[in-house]
């Protein structure tokens, strides 16, 4: 719990310490006045979120670019979770620059990887 102001005029401000990522907030309050009244006045900032999670339908398809034309990579990881009822379809494709690729894939209901280096 947060204490709040005392009067009308005066601003108390918490900043959290660990960042909130949430879709919808919802206060409520604790304490109320002497005479039985609660006053509330909320000002929240949010910024832009990324999300690890990508939904889609299967129709579409989601594409990423690198900015950077080289790269130095010390570790390659690929972590993916998915969940389908389909049995057919591409989870993942990447291309190189030199013709090299890398493609998971479902075919008829088994994960099948392609690489080529």
């Amino acid at each position: 719990a947060f204490q709040g102001n005392a009067n009308t005029e005066s601003v108390v401000r918490h900043d959290l310490q660990h960042a909130l990522v949430a879709r919808y907030l919802r206060f409520v309050p604790l304490q109320w006045s002497s005479e039985g009244c609660i006053g509330l006045r909320i000002d929240v900032y949010g910024c832009a979120y990324w999300a690890d999670l990508i939904n889609f339908d299967g129709q579409g398809v989601i594409s990423y670019r690198f900015k950077m034309k080289k790269m130095k990579i010390l570790k390659d990881v690929i972590s993916l979770k998915f969940k389908t009822s389909e049995s057919e379809g591409v989870i993942l494709h990447g291309e190189g620059q030199q013709g090299d690729y890398i493609t998971l894939e479902l075919k008829k209901a088994r994960l099948v990887l392609l690489i080529n280096l």
